[in-house]
């Protein structure tokens, strides 16, 4: 597991569904959430049936079972990495390291902005703040960099 990680990268690209699923997790459907028993160990009340909601369009989730929140320090819910966290009782580090594994998340986003920018003719590569003229892509030093 490489140690770079990118958080807003996996949040954006890892869906809680998925993580769901992962888990073994089935929650009943409704319009914008899916809905259901909470999943988290910090949960323990028998009485609270559909109190794990995940609002699919923000990705994110939320368990109003008072046991549940107040097991974790008050916290009604969160994003995709604080939900690992609690299921793994991990940090929040391990846990965007464990959905990047996971879901195969792609390298830095950094790297997807300077292939778009290159794909793009007469772009200048910000990073380097100029644009080079005469290079010879064909050159086999050139074309093995992918330059």
């Amino acid at each position: 597991m490489s140690d770079w990680v990118d958080f807003r990268q996996v949040k954006e690209q890892v869906r809680l569904a998925d993580v769901m699923r992962r888990y073994g997790v089935s929650l009943e459907a409704s319009p914008g959430c899916l809905r259901g028993r909470c999943p988290l160990p910090t949960h323990n009340s028998k009485d609270s049936m559909l109190s794990f909601s995940i609002n699919t369009a923000k990705n994110v989730w939320a368990c109003h079972s008072q046991s549940c929140i107040a097991k974790r320090g008050g916290a009604i819910g969160g994003n995709v990495l604080d939900f690992v966290a609690v299921m793994e009782r991990c940090t929040i580090r391990y846990s965007a390291l464990l959905l990047k594994e996971w879901f195969g998340v792609a390298g830095p986003a950094f790297r997807r902005t300077m292939e778009r920018s290159m794909d793009e003719p007469g772009t200048c590569i910000r990073v380097l703040g100029f644009r080079l003229f005469g290079v010879d892509p064909f050159h086999p030093y050139i074309a093995s960099r992918g330059i």
